[in-house]
């Protein structure tokens, strides 16, 4: 019986001195990651299944994939399914799951890929839930769409909404994140606020009563950052004190206990805690010398600290002293270092660590740094390619002469240009523009790659 082949999109990886390229980096309660480089070009891998990658296809990567050919990315979140991305001429941009109306394009279809919300040019920041989403105009105006029936939108109804809804009149708003049925922000007066979901006490207002509008939660002025999970939060104060409250089931508060906390409760002593991002059971955090620091649940790795045993208090991850930013999956974690590599660790069923594996990791593995033209990966004498250079058609075989499917060729700049789903070893390339391409696939967790030009 022939062994079948599954050919994937892949863009060339690099090797450890040209990784240093990542800016940005976002995943929320899902299993696909985005990032924004430092050139402004926006790359996505992991689960695909409603085109949340926004690559134009519903097939999961296992590899940094570059969506589009746009150069001025700005702001990226995830949601469970969804993605939202501000560009830097102040457009923002939606693509994936949509059945709650989370893209806000004012309609309830799935699109594959980034599509313009309304015409505005003055949003500034983002934040996506599990279904709905979250961000703040220039100006300080808060907006919300999506799912509603917890009240995680803020505009005192529990009714969906597919577009852009203004939350209140206030226009001081300085800071947003949602988990994935609650939201929290902070105003420019320090103030923290709430709404949404709240069984387990994550909204912190001292009770477990659902809200539907922003609700300040204590007196404090001096909130500074919020990361939000699956049902607990997070936030740091202008004094570097970190604060935790909600579901702790795993420890993920990092008090000591596996106690839930429905008001904010400090954790530790230390007040050199600069960020926070926090995972559907689990949380992650950086002190201002650089290092890395998690807890909660680690039952695939994503504490990274070499074991899958849960935290219930912050543990130093290795005694790298150069972490910068930090964003959380649900059960993956992933960091830019100051060096502007990037890192990934915990669940990759669905290729969301982006090592072009589909192997769970329990430390920080470096994923290199797509670099068009480069190198070529593991292409060696077992797969032939022929003729190269080529006028019309292209043969790959191997030794035994297996014949292939879903073969993927790609060009110089790593869009997909033909995506051939029959059995096949003979590839009709006649159509193609003179000039170089990649045709790719993977067996058995490997990466195979091979240039050729078209006549």
């Amino acid at each position: 019986m022939k062994k079948v082949f599954t050919l994937i999109l892949v863009i060339l990886l690099n090797t450890n001195i040209n990784a240093q390229c990542w800016k940005f980096i976002a995943t929320g309660q899902a299993a696909h990651t985005l990032a924004i480089k430092v050139d402004g070009t926006l790359w996505a891998w992991g689960y695909n299944n409603y085109g949340q990658l926004g690559d134009g296809t519903t097939i999961d990567k296992q590899f940094p994939t570059q969506i589009g050919a746009s150069n001025n990315w700005l702001s990226i979140s995830v949601g469970e399914s969804h993605s939202i991305a501000i560009k830097v001429d102040g457009t923002l941009w939606a693509w994936g799951h949509n059945t709650k109306g989370q893209l806000g394009d004012g309609s309830n279809g799935d699109k594959i890929i980034p599509t313009q919300i309304g015409t505005a040019t003055n949003w500034e920041s983002v934040a996506a839930g599990s279904y709905n989403s979250i961000a703040l105009k220039t100006d300080g105006t808060l907006w919300a769409w999506g799912f509603n029936y917890y009240g995680g939108l803020g505009d005192g109804s529990n009714t969906d909404k597919n577009i852009p809804t203004q939350i209140g009149n206030a226009n001081n708003w300085k800071s947003i994140a949602s988990g994935s049925f609650h939201t929290m922000a902070i105003k420019l007066n320090g103030t923290l606020w709430a709404w949404g979901y709240n069984p387990d006490g994550e909204l912190g207002d001292g009770t477990n009563i659902d809200k539907n509008i922003p609700t300040q939660i204590g007196s404090s002025i001096d909130w500074n950052a919020i990361a939000l999970g699956y049902s607990h939060s997070t936030a740091v104060k202008t004094n570097g004190t970190l604060w935790a409250w909600g579901n702790n089931l795993k420890g993920q508060l990092g008090d000591g206990s596996n106690s839930n906390k429905n008001v904010p409760t400090q954790i530790g002593v230390a007040n050199s805690w600069v960020s926070n991002a926090c995972g559907s059971q689990h949380t992650l955090g950086v002190k201002t010398d650089g290092t890395l620091w998690a807890w909660g649940l680690n039952i695939k790795g994503e504490l990274g600290d070499g074991t899958n045993i849960d935290k219930n208090i912050p543990t130093q991850i290795g005694l790298n002293n150069t972490w910068k930013r930090i964003s959380t999956g649900h059960d993956h974690s992933i960091s830019v270092r100051i060096d502007g590599t990037l890192w990934s660790w915990g669940i990759n069923d669905k290729g969301e660590l982006g090592d072009a594996t589909l192997m769970d990791k329990n430390i920080p593995t470096l994923i290199n740094c797509p670099t068009i033209g480069v190198n070529e990966l593991l292409f060696n004498e077992s797969y032939s390619l022929f003729p190269n250079p080529t006028n019309n058609f292209l043969f790959l075989k191997n030794e035994t002469n297996q014949i292939f499917n879903n073969i993927v060729i790609t060009d110089i700049c790593g869009r997909m240009i033909l995506n051939e789903n029959i059995n096949i070893y003979e590839i009709n390339v006649s159509g193609l523009q003179s000039g170089v391409y990649f045709i790719q696939f993977s067996v058995e967790g490997k990466i195979y790659q091979k240039k050729f030009i078209k006549k």
